[in-house]
């Protein structure tokens, strides 16, 4: 064996000397082992690869606010669009009759009210409240005891003869549900609503509710929207 060879021999005996050792007192905790390959952080350098370490760590979070920011905006967009009402009529007979006719009411309406809210225009709603007495499972019924209880806007009421009697039964005191002034809505007011295929009920007439000892009363807003609910009945009655 040269010796070239002999020394190259003796180098890799010497090193794997070393190493055993090394490695023993790594064993026996003589020196620290380091962290393991699987433990060493991976620095991202490209933005490639920082983007995916992101979504990685961070993907479920990114998507749930990406969620609720989106949810948030369409409804102040909602709320931005939603149209602020000056009056609200309920239309509550035993006639059913579709959302376009009590539409043409708004637009009757709205001729003789008032800029309540201020915003420079007169928006008044007619809620469709027709209903089937007959069924057991009435959406509309559900909405109108809702507007009773909670909207102070809702205080102008368009009966007939029969649909009026519901409302003795809700408030049979001596105050009564409805004030004692009511309109007979006139000709002007058939011969402007009336639709082709729906026949309005005969005698349906405006009636303003009586708000006193409800839970309504307490509403800030119910002076002006009393006011000029009784201002559209006046002008009402002169038609």
């Amino acid at each position: 064996m040269s010796r070239e060879k002999e020394s190259e021999t003796i180098k890799q005996q010497k090193l794997a000397r070393k190493e055993f050792l090394e490695l023993k007192k790594m064993q026996s905790g003589e020196i620290e082992t380091g962290p393991k390959p699987s433990e060493v952080a991976i620095v991202p350098k490209t933005f490639g690869e920082k983007l995916s370490n992101i979504w990685y760590h961070f993907g479920k979070v990114i998507i749930v606010t990406a969620f609720l920011l989106v949810a948030i905006i369409i409804m102040v967009v909602q709320c931005a669009n939603k149209t602020s009402y000056d009056l609200e009529v309920i239309y509550f007979t035993y006639t059913a009759l579709p959302d376009t006719t009590t539409e043409k009411m708004a637009d009757y309406f709205e001729k003789y009210a008032t800029d309540v809210n201020g915003n420079g225009k007169v928006d008044v709603a007619v809620i469709n409240c027709s209903c089937n007495p007959n069924s057991n499972n009435n959406a509309k019924l559900t909405k109108m005891q809702a507007l009773i209880v909670s909207d102070s806007s809702a205080l102008l009421y368009i009966t007939d003869d029969k649909s009026v009697k519901y409302f003795y039964n809700i408030r049979s005191d001596s105050k009564g549900f409805f004030d004692e002034n009511s309109v007979v809505l006139s000709e002007d007011f058939y011969k402007t609503i009336t639709e082709e295929g729906y026949n309005l009920p005969e005698n349906l007439t405006l009636r303003i509710r009586n708000t006193e000892g409800t839970q309504i009363e307490k509403d800030k807003a119910l002076t002006a929207n009393t006011l000029a609910a009784k201002e559209l009945m006046e002008k009402i009655s002169k038609k």
